[in-house]
């Protein structure tokens, strides 16, 4: 930012100077997040002070000078208070050179989280889309045959995975259980979801004509074969669960409990969805609705297998909460996406919001607003990750992706 600036200030009026900036945040931080602690200040001055300092013995005090009259000429006075202090400043070198060894070890284990993630994510996207395929034995009648074809043609599109996928990191990576074991909550995740979308994209509801690339179940086939399907697919997940062999059945029984009462509040959501279509909503019923729509299968991804693993309340209870503000942060980006994506990319139409008159966090608040809130939400589900009591750095790269996304 400092070399842009000095580069393109003459032609960018609209710049804002980043040598103000530093020191307005470190005038921030001092006096109203550390509340003027002494020995807080002196380390941060310290660091600001040193960092002016190796400039100067870098570029010489001729163009130091030079450099910093460009930078401090809206506090004069201010600049000759720092000045004074560079010239008479004891060295901080040590301390200096710490803190960058501390930035750079911090960095390269984000660097390598980031490639585990997305390491992560390729690989038990494949292996999930071998599982979801739902084989037809010989012998069966005709209409089943067809009815597991039309599950078949929307279970294998273009899906992200990212509910299983988040199941399997928690479930295997996190809490110790064998991946084969959690292989029928994977599938019943994934069944209930897509069921969602062909209820979702029925005529009656968003008249989608595209899903995952490909068209709808009801623009190959027609709307009744689209809910039929859609059913098939929700007792198809019951029947997953109930296969959870390798667990205690009464964990099993209480899975089940919780993951039927999902599935009841998404349809309220989804109801809400649909009644609020050409309604002003406000920002309290649009986040509820987002919640019941979108939250719910994230919380349910995060807490099934903590149920499996007989995880702690309180443990679950935080994961509850990074699940509602990360669905919602979610849910915001896929608003933005519609109005600003590539349909190309994202495998349906774009403006589908806008031509089915639907209340989204776009349409209520605006782009930039929807972005702010979007990143408000974005911060609440890290605090609530940091409330976790185990570190799960996949989470943490999930957020970013959600934020991130072109699809």
């Amino acid at each position: 930012p400092y070399t842009y600036y000095l580069k393109y200030r003459k032609q960018r009026p609209d710049l804002i100077n980043p040598y103000e900036l530093y020191w307005t945040v470190i005038s921030y931080l001092i006096h109203n997040v550390y509340h003027s602690d002494a020995k807080t200040l002196e380390v941060m001055i310290d660091r600001a002070i040193n960092g002016l300092k190796r400039c100067k013995e870098r570029v010489g005090t001729e163009q130091y000078n030079e450099i910093m009259e460009i930078f401090a000429s809206g506090n004069p006075e201010f600049n000759r208070l720092i000045q004074l202090m560079v010239r008479k400043a004891d060295d901080v070198d040590f301390f200096d050179k710490l803190l960058r060894d501390q930035i750079n070890t911090q960095l390269k284990n984000d660097r390598m989280e980031k490639e585990k993630f997305q390491t992560t994510i390729r690989t038990v996207r494949d292996q999930i889309n071998d599982l979801l395929k739902i084989p037809r034995p010989a012998g069966i009648p005709p209409m089943k045959e067809s009815l597991i074809e039309a599950a078949n043609y929307s279970l294998t599109g273009d899906g992200k995975r990212i509910r299983p996928i988040l199941t399997w990191v928690l479930g295997v990576e996190v809490y110790g259980l064998q991946s084969a074991a959690i292989e029928p909550l994977l599938r019943s995740l994934e069944f209930m979801h897509t069921a969602s979308l062909i209820f979702d994209d029925l005529p009656s509801q968003d008249n989608a004509p595209t899903r995952r690339g490909r068209p709808t179940l009801h623009q190959v086939h027609n709307s009744a074969t689209a809910e039929l399907t859609g059913l098939y697919l929700i007792q198809k997940a019951i029947q997953e669960q109930a296969s959870l062999q390798a667990f205690n059945p009464v964990t099993v029984l209480a899975l089940m409990q919780y993951s039927a009462e999902k599935a009841e509040d998404m349809c309220m959501g989804q109801a809400m969805d649909l009644h609020s279509k050409g309604k002003a909503m406000t920002l309290e019923q649009l986040n509820m609705m987002c919640f019941y729509k979108t939250g719910l299968a994230f919380e349910a991804s995060l807490v099934m297998p903590a149920i499996l693993a007989g995880v702690q309340s309180a443990e679950i209870e935080a994961l509850k909460k990074f699940a509602y503000h990360a669905g919602i942060a979610f849910q915001i980006k896929d608003d933005l996406l519609d109005l600003e994506g590539d349909h190309h990319l994202l495998g349906k139409n774009t403006r589908m919001d806008v031509e089915n008159n639907n209340s989204t966090f776009v349409s209520v608040l605006g782009p930039e607003a929807a972005r702010i809130e979007m990143w408000d939400h974005y911060c609440h589900a890290v605090e609530a990750l940091n409330a976790v009591p185990r570190k799960i750095s996949f989470l943490n790269h999930l957020l970013d992706y959600i934020i991130n996304r072109n699809r």
